[in-house]
């Protein structure tokens, strides 16, 4: 209603700290059918140019939560002891039986992805985030959905996630790309590949070192 008023200013009050704390990034969704949910107040919220929210306490907001519970409640007649209820299961969570298109995945939070908080920023710059963050993003851009890293040569670099990258460093150690590369060769050969992620050297010279074959052979370099 506040989008069609074309209101571009607002103030959201809330008595559940976890979904405050969730559309401000601080907490991880981890579950798909909440995460749906989550992605729908997330893009309503960018249709704002300012939105704040502040965390209401149960106990001061008694008129509001008596009302949600005489909505919700069920009414037993008195003369009524004991009554069987039939409670069902949505099948699909509401906003999607409206026919909202909603990328569910965007929000379930990969845990311990260094990427995911420079992405929640770019795609929603709107949202609160950390000051490390947003200036670590101002390396970054997103292209045809994916996380890139700016050069100093203006090349753009796909970021990789840890499975991906230790699967580029094994192949490039001892695959596709020769015998046993030493480690601050094989940094090298990946970012000439056009990969990134930010511990690329430690990560290559440690892969390099934990070789059974170069500590046998002596060929680590």
């Amino acid at each position: 209603m506040l989008v069609e008023l074309g209101i571009q200013s607002v103030e959201i009050l809330g008595d559940s700290m976890l979904v405050l704390k969730q559309i401000a990034r601080e907490y991880k969704c981890l579950n798909p059918s909440l995460a749906v949910y989550l992605v729908a107040a997330r893009n309503l919220l960018t249709k704002f140019r300012e939105a704040t929210w502040e965390h209401i306490p149960r106990e001061e907001n008694v008129a509001a939560n008596e009302m949600a519970q005489i909505a919700t409640g069920v009414q037993m007649p008195e003369e009524c002891v004991q009554r069987i209820i039939k409670v069902l299961k949505k099948s699909l969570p509401s906003v999607l039986t409206r026919g909202m298109e909603i990328d569910v995945n965007s929000a379930i939070v990969t845990k311990d992805d260094w990427r995911t908080p420079i992405i929640n920023y770019l795609q929603y710059p709107t949202l609160p985030s950390e000051k490390r963050v947003r200036i670590m993003a101002l390396n970054y851009l997103m292209w045809n959905g994916d996380l890139v890293r700016k050069s100093k040569d203006e090349l753009l670099l796909g970021c990789l996630g840890k499975k991906e990258y230790t699967k580029v460093m094994g192949e490039t150690h001892e695959g596709i790309c020769g015998a046993h590369q030493g480690g601050r060769k094989m940094c090298w050969l990946i970012r000439r590949y056009g990969y990134f992620w930010p511990t690329m050297m430690k990560d290559c010279i440690d892969y390099s070192k934990g070789c059974e074959a170069c500590q046998r052979h002596g060929t680590i370099q």
